[in-house]
Order: C-alpha cells, then sequence, then structure tokens
C-alpha cells in the first residue's frame, strides 16, 4: 500500500505528463485492440463446424498449355457430392451440396423480413457439416415446401412462440413451412445463413443441375482423418474423368481439388491484403504509442533522479523502485483501458462500419484473450523499460544532480520514434490518396443523379414496373438490365469458332434506353436495339483477334 500511495503522489505532481501519456497509451491501445482482434477474428473464420480440420469444400479452375489460373472457382456441379463419394469412400465420411447463389427475400403474412440470409442444402447438410439441430428431422429438406430457421431467427421473429409448422413466403411467389430448428452459425464465415431451404428450390429455378452445367454447388465432404486431404487430393482428378470430360477443347483443362474450409477465407488474395495491413498498422501504431509513454518517462529522468535516491536512502531495493513505476505504468494503462471502452461504446457504429464486424462478434470468449494480451504487453513493455532505468539509478544521486553520460541509446530510441511515426504518416497520406482515386476515378458510365434497383424476373417482365417509375415527376428516364453495372456480371464459355474454350465470358443483358440512362459510350458500331444483336468490349476483340 505505501508503494501505491507514493504512486498516487507522483502522479498527481506530474499531471501534465501523465495527460499526454495516457493520451498516447489510450490511443496505442484503442487501435492495436481492434486490429488485433480483428486479425484473430479473420483467422477464425469456418472454426465453428464439428471437427473442421476434417470438412473440406470442392473447388475448380482451368489450366490453359499448363498454366493453371490465379484464383480457383469454389462453385461446381450437383452430381459431384454424390459422385465423388462413391468414387472414394475410403476417404469420404459424407458428403452434402449447398449453394448461396439464390438469396430470396421472406414475408411473414405480407410483413418483409429484414438480414434473412439463407441458403439450398440437401438432407445430409447437418450431418456433413456437424452442425447442431435443436427440433426438427434434416430430412424434412428433400421437399422444396420444408424449410429450418436458426434459433435466433426463430426467436427474433416468433419470440416465445413455437415456429415448427409456421409458414414463410418466399418472393411471395409460394411459401415454405418451418420443419426444423438449428443452433445459428457465427458471423465469421463466408457462408452465412439465417434459414435452409431445400435444393429442390434451385430446380424449381433454374433446372436440375449436372456435370458441366450450373455450376453454383458448393460441395462439402466430411473426411474419415484430416490427413485424407493429401489423398484426396491426388486422387480427385481421376475421380471426375469417370464421370465427366474435363478438357475443354485442345488446350484447357478443368482441374480439380479440394481445400479445408478453414482455410478457403485466408487464401483468398483480398483477405490476406487485408490481414497483411491490419498487422502492420496495428503493430506500427501499438509500437509508437509504447515507444512515447518510454521516452516520455526516460525525458523526466533527471528530474526524478533525486526521488529514487531518497527511496534508496530509505531502504528501498532495485526491487521496490521497479515496483513503484510498475504501478504507475499500471494505473495509467488501466485509465486508457476505461478510455478504449469507451471510445467504443460510443463510436461503435462507426468502428464496425469500417471494421466490418460488429464488436460483439470480435469479442468473443474464445478471442478475449487478444485485448487481454495486448493490455499486458503494452503494461509489461511500457512500465518494465523504464522502470528497470529508475531501479539501476545509484543511490549517491541523491547528493548531485543526475545527469546521463551516454546520449548514444537515446538518440536510437528517438530515431525509431521518428522512423515509426514516418511511416504511419506515409500510410495515412497513400490512403488518403487512394481514397481521392476511387471517389473521384471515372467508372465508364455517369453515376450523377443515377439510382438502381432490383426486381426479379425477366427483363421484358418489369415494363409495368419501369413505367410507373418512369411517370413520376422527378425521374427523368428508367432502364433495366438483368445485373447492376458495379455487381459481377453473369459468365459463360467464350470459344472460337472451332469449340475451343478461350475465357470466361461475362456478359449482362440490357434494353434499349439502357446506354442512354447510364451514359455509355461507343468507341464504334450501335448499341444494340433487337434481339441477336450484342456490343462487346475492347478486351474481347483482342481475345479473338478480331
Amino acid at each position: 500500500m505505501r508503494q501505491l500511495y507514493y504512486t498516487i503522489q507522483t502522479l498527481l505532481r506530474g499531471r501534465g505528463s501523465n495527460v499526454v501519456k495516457t493520451v498516447s497509451l489510450t490511443l496505442g491501445l484503442f487501435v492495436g485492440i481492434l486490429l488485433f482482434s480483428q486479425i484473430a477474428y479473420e483467422f477464425s473464420y469456418e472454426n465453428f463446424y464439428q471437427d473442421p480440420e476434417r470438412l473440406v469444400m470442392l473447388r475448380m479452375r482451368n489450366t490453359k498449355d499448363g498454366i493453371p489460373e490465379k484464383g480457383y472457382n469454389y462453385g461446381t456441379y450437383r452430381p459431384a457430392a454424390a459422385d465423388l463419394w462413391e468414387a472414394m469412400p475410403e476417404q469420404v465420411e459424407c458428403a452434402s451440396l449447398t449453394s448461396n447463389f439464390f438469396q430470396a427475400t421472406f414475408y411473414k403474412d405480407g410483413k418483409k423480413l429484414e438480414d434473412t440470409p439463407m441458403l439450398c442444402v440437401d438432407t445430409l447438410y447437418f450431418r456433413t457439416t456437424g452442425l447442431e439441430v435443436l427440433k426438427g428431422n434434416p430430412n424434412d429438406l428433400a421437399l422444396m415446401q420444408n424449410a429450418f430457421i436458426s434459433q435466433s431467427m426463430a426467436r427474433r421473429i416468433f419470440g416465445d412462440e413455437d415456429p415448427i409448422g409456421k409458414e414463410l413466403s418466399v418472393e411471395k411467389m409460394f411459401n415454405v413451412t418451418i420443419r426444423g430448428v438449428y443452433r445459428e452459425v457465427p458471423r465469421n464465415t463466408n457462408f452465412p445463413h439465417e434459414i435452409l431451404l431445400s435444393d429442390a428450390v434451385l430446380d424449381w429455378g433454374y433446372g436440375a443441375g449436372t456435370w458441366g452445367t450450373n455450376n453454383i454447388y458448393h460441395i462439402l465432404f466430411r473426411l474419415k482423418q484430416p490427413s485424407d486431404v493429401d489423398v484426396m487430393n491426388r486422387r480427385v482428378q481421376k475421380a471426375v474423368e469417370q464421370y465427366t470430360d474435363p478438357h475443354l477443347g485442345e488446350s484447357v483443362v478443368t482441374e480439380y481439388s479440394v481445400i479445408p474450409i478453414r482455410e478457403i477465407h485466408r487464401s483468398q488474395p483480398d483477405a490476406q491484403r487485408k490481414l497483411l495491413i491490419m498487422g502492420v498498422l496495428g503493430f506500427s501504431i501499438f509500437f509508437v504509442s509504447v515507444m512515447n509513454y518510454v521516452l516520455a518517462a526516460i525525458a523526466s529522468m533527471s528530474r526524478r533522479a533525486k526521488m529514487v535516491g531518497v527511496h534508496k536512502c530509505s531502504g528501498a531495493g532495485e526491487g521496490h523502485i521497479l515496483g513503484l513505476f510498475l504501478w504507475e505504468t499500471g494505473i495509467l494503462v488501466l485509465v486508457s483501458t476505461v478510455a478504449c471502452l469507451l471510445l467504443m461504446y460510443f463510436w461503435g457504429e462507426r468502428i464496425e462500419g469500417m471494421l466490418g464486424a460488429r464488436l460483439a462478434d470480435l469479442f468473443t470468449w474464445s478471442n478475449l484473450y487478444v485485448p487481454l494480451l495486448t493490455v499486458l504487453l503494452l503494461f509489461v513493455v511500457a512500465g518494465a523499460l523504464p522502470g528497470r532505468m529508475y531501479a539501476r539509478i545509484p543511490v549517491t544521486q541523491v547528493f548531485r544532480r543526475y545527469t546521463e553520460g551516454k546520449r548514444s541509446w537515446k538518440r536510437g530510441l528517438l530515431f525509431v520514434q521518428f522512423m515509426g511515426v514516418a511511416f504511419i504518416l506515409g500510410v495515412l497520406l497513400t490512403t488518403v490518396w487512394q481514397y481521392r482515386e476511387v471517389v473521384s476515378r471515372h467508372v465508364g458510365f455517369q453515376t450523377e443523379r443515377l439510382a438502381v434497383g432490383s426486381v426479379n424476373g425477366a427483363i421484358e417482365e418489369n415494363e409495368g414496373i419501369s413505367d410507373a417509375i418512369r411517370r413520376q415527376p422527378y425521374v427523368e428516364a428508367v432502364a433495366c438490365s438483368s445485373k447492376m453495372l458495379l455487381q459481377h456480371y453473369s459468365t459463360n464459355r467464350l470459344t472460337d469458332a472451332q469449340g475451343n474454350f478461350l475465357c470466361p465470358l461475362h456478359f449482362m443483358l440490357i434494353d434499349k434506353d439502357f446506354p442512354k440512362v447510364t451514359g455509355l459510350k461507343l468507341l464504334e458500331g450501335a448499341f444494340p436495339q433487337h434481339v441477336g444483336e450484342a456490343v462487346v468490349g475492347k478486351e474481347m476483340v483482342r481475345t479473338m483477334k478480331w
């Protein structure tokens, strides 16, 4: 208690410098905790499945003249689940097919339900993934009219009522009956869902998928052993060739492989860049804030050396002096931690918008070790380094003015500090420049006064909706297309005259008013006006060598 008393008195005498130290520690903790927790969150993707190391997904990519494409396509073909299970029973314990290609809007008693991501699955989905079924029989998912919902969705929509037997409308086109409830999945997944529909819905909407058509299915396998991943990858290509020809023309071959589901997210280039940026930025800001505190503490050494000498004259040893500074750092770190919590509380929505994740998901019990270790590391480094230096001040300093002859190590610390600040400033300026580039770059069409919306159905079936919007006094013009300009397009195979595969062909359907509304400009020719006409991009002209 005596050490705590001396610490409080010291803090009260140095109120000005303590404010600077607290601000520095707060900013370092705030950024460090958020970014390090986000990194841990990203690494925990798909960890909630039962024995996730045994759960793998089929993927494919094309190889042209022996050179594979950079990325993989995780959407494959419907028969792959049953056929590859049959071909490799020694490795595969169970297989299932899922798809998030169709994302419907759901209604309850005519009221639209928000935040209802869905998956279409087969009856073996729960057995393959190991997700817990709380109510119902998964075999009911064999019928298109049945559905399972998550426990959280059941509470949100039905409250204390039993949801079994209740109906929901799918796009106001048909109804599904809730036959089961399952344990909800966390948000750190590439395949979020609050409701599961039968894969028969995909057959109804898009036709029964076959080898080579409708590559909209995610094929999951539960292996008997985690080591079977390598065995399956050695055998899967030959297994596929038993059911379909993977050759697309003379020089292109579709290669198949499997990947553990936990590695899908972190294997994406965007995710890797995001993790690298967050790691570098988090460590830099955290390091600079710690160095700020250490240098501030060292700067006051000449003023506080006499106090250390007095304590040593009173019988204090090096351990007691170190303890004094650990107490001082601990109190400041505690105040900074409270300030961080307040910042997260008041700026929670903005923080979640920037990180793309909820704070409640970042700070779960399984990830709580990250902020705790961050606070502990800050306390140990910021307290031990200057504390150790103060503890080594000789007792004779009580009788004379303290001077430090060797200043080279101080200059080294200051140089590192300046380097860290310069790096962070460079990152900040680069980010500002990139932001201005993103918001000001011309995207190829006119964005001013352009609003977009989406409806279901073919373009020609939406004429009534277009006419109703066009009659509004604030609307200048209306046009329809099959996809929005800044979303992914539909894809087909581009082949030459001999049928050889060249590359994926991304396309969209438009009506005759679309170019005028969006302000698209032609290099030559005319926009399509009738069925059977098309306009192509420069890249396709180069690919076809026209």
